[in-house]
């Protein structure tokens, strides 16, 4: 992308891209009440720019090239105080839509222009895809609306902001930049960093986590118990059993012994051999009951229960 990018003193309308270089040094000399010997133009050092580079120096204007980061040389544009009065060369295409927004927030404007490169066979992808690549893009093409927020922390030392400093022992300190659109606020945050004191507070929230969560489960078993404990009972059961034998299970007989049954029919006065005959017979009969209930499977001390009939009786 072709960029054009001047500070909120300079009028967009007075420069554009398809204006030759001389005339757009000559619109931000005048802007800036300087003569074009002063202005100083921000350009990336590259060897696409040789020609935009002889220009300049035609004219009689300084010029600042820059390793890489246009996008701070642009934000350099529009800031009081600073060393660069306009910025142009071409740059990556999201470069330059960060730099329209830190510029919205700052009151400057930039221009861009679709740079498609040859090596790459860009062009014919441009314009598969629809892109007029005549098109000049302003501000609000790049970036829209009015609720825009830039925020940058230098990594590296640069004019705009200071890199990371490590100062031992686990410490560091980093330089930010904050701005809003809306409000036009520009706020540079100065942070110091401790990792070490970072990782023992994680480990702290982790237990307090875990003790909050512990002291909720509690929480919830003791109402859930209290609630147990509260609720009024609606019923109350009285459940009675009977139990009945199966009818068709034979009853065990009465134990008898055959003495009893002799001395009863001789004291009624029985003949003793007809007494004896009888006993004799009626253990005969209990030998015989008795080994039909061995042999019964209600017997058995691994067979099953006799059934049995239950009734429940509820009140």
């Amino acid at each position: 992308m072709d960029k054009l990018a001047v500070g909120p003193l300079v009028n967009p309308h007075r420069v554009s891209l398809s204006y030759p270089v001389a005339q757009n040094l000559a619109s931000v000399a005048e802007a800036l009440s300087k003569p074009v010997s002063e202005v100083t133009v921000c350009i990336l050092d590259r060897p696409r720019h040789a020609e935009l580079i002889r220009q300049v120096r035609a004219t009689g204007a300084r010029i600042r090239l820059i390793s890489d980061g246009d996008v701070a040389g642009a934000i350099e544009t529009a800031r009081p105080g600073s060393p660069v009065d306009v910025m142009m060369g071409v740059g990556g295409t999201p470069e330059g839509v960060v730099a329209a927004a830190a510029l919205k927030c700052l009151g400057g404007s930039i221009q861009g222009r679709l740079a498609p490169r040859e090596e790459f066979d860009e062009r014919e992808k441009a314009l598969e895809l629809g892109y007029d690549l005549s098109r000049i893009l302003f501000t609000d093409d790049l970036c829209g609306g009015d609720d825009v927020f830039f925020a940058a922390t230098g990594v590296s030392d640069g004019d705009l902001l200071r890199g990371v400093r490590f100062e031992g022992g686990g410490r560091g300190r980093t330089q930010s930049m904050v701005m809003r659109a809306a409000s036009g606020t520009v706020r540079t945050i100065e942070t110091e960093h401790r990792w070490g004191q970072a990782r023992a507070g994680k480990r702290e929230v982790r237990r307090k986590r875990r003790t909050r969560r512990e002291k909720r489960k509690e929480k919830r078993s003791v109402l859930k118990k209290e609630r147990k404990r509260s609720e009024p009972k609606t019923h109350t059961s009285f459940f009675l059993s009977l139990l009945f034998f199966n009818q068709n299970r034979r009853s065990r007989p009465r134990r008898r012994r055959a003495w009893t049954r002799k001395t009863t029919r001789a004291a009624r006065g029985g003949s003793r051999d007809s007494s004896r005959a009888r006993a004799r017979s009626e253990l005969t009969k209990r030998r015989k009951r008795k080994s039909n209930d061995f042999y019964s499977p209600h017997s058995y001390p691994h067979s099953s229960p006799s059934p049995r009939k239950s009734v429940t009786i509820l009140f």
